[in-house]
């Protein structure tokens, strides 16, 4: 005779692997490096800051008042 299992124990334990296998999937698809996102975020502060190069004012806010 088989050694006797508990089913409730046995559904939990199997339930945490699926689980944890889930993640260590998503992490490989979603994870980034912290070097990759100290990159990202230089290249963001990079493109805004050259936009804002870019930009065409009014001429308002350039001026001098009194001249």
């Amino acid at each position: 005779m088989g050694d006797v299992l508990n089913l409730r124990l046995a559904r939990k334990k199997r339930d945490r692997q699926r689980d944890a296998d889930n993640a260590a999937a998503r992490r490989l698809v979603h994870g980034r490096s912290k070097a990759e996102r100290k990159l990202e975020g230089a290249q963001r502060d990079k493109s805004a800051s050259n936009l804002d190069g870019h930009r065409i004012g009014s001429g308002e806010a350039n001026e001098v008042p009194g001249r």
